[in-house]
């Protein structure tokens, strides 16, 4: 959860400072994936109704591919906050079947028991509340006046999170 809140943060802060050419690149993305799974469903030989098929080629947009999403690591280099791909890193060793999983359903000995024995995810949910204050940001920019920036800058320094994420790094003002 906490890596899914950062990773959908961050990818909002871009595409906002990114503007026109974010939102483009967002559904590029998304029409790649798209048209990769159509491609695996009909390698699989899976029986789908052709209304189902047609709907799903409707609304997959029809973009170059050069303007996909790259990595989330180079997004995250491209705001100047590569030290939160390390923390995304961290999180995916939670996200997916591994040894520190693992650990934390052992006990002192090894043996293996029903609930966490050690409570590995402590420190990860701290990260929640500032994910939860930049995407407020980032959306309370898209609302004219910005109602609520003041009271999310706060709320970030009650916590000691930095009010915002860094812009885009390409030498220009946000995007239209």
């Amino acid at each position: 959860m906490v890596r899914v809140a950062l990773e959908h943060t961050v990818l909002l802060h871009w595409v906002v400072e990114r503007g026109d050419a974010g939102v483009a690149a967002m559904l590029a993305s998304q029409s790649k994936s798209v048209n990769k799974s159509v491609r695996t469903m009909r390698q699989a030989e899976l029986v789908v109704p052709p209304e189902v098929e047609q709907e799903i080629e409707r609304l997959t947009p029809d973009f170059n591919e050069s303007e996909v999403v790259g990595q989330f690591r180079q997004v995250c280099e491209q705001l100047g906050i590569l030290d939160l791909y390390v923390v995304y890193g961290v999180e995916s060793v939670f996200v997916h079947p591994s040894v520190a999983t693992v650990n934390a359903y052992c006990d002192d000995s090894g043996t293996l028991v029903a609930s966490p024995a050690r409570d590995i995810h402590r420190g990860n949910f701290a990260l929640l509340a500032p994910c939860l204050i930049w995407a407020g940001r980032d959306l309370d920019w898209l609302i004219p006046g910005q109602p609520r920036t003041e009271g999310l800058e706060k709320l970030a320094a009650s916590i000691g999170a930095h009010g915002a994420l860094p812009p885009y790094r390409d030498g220009s003002a946000r995007a239209t």
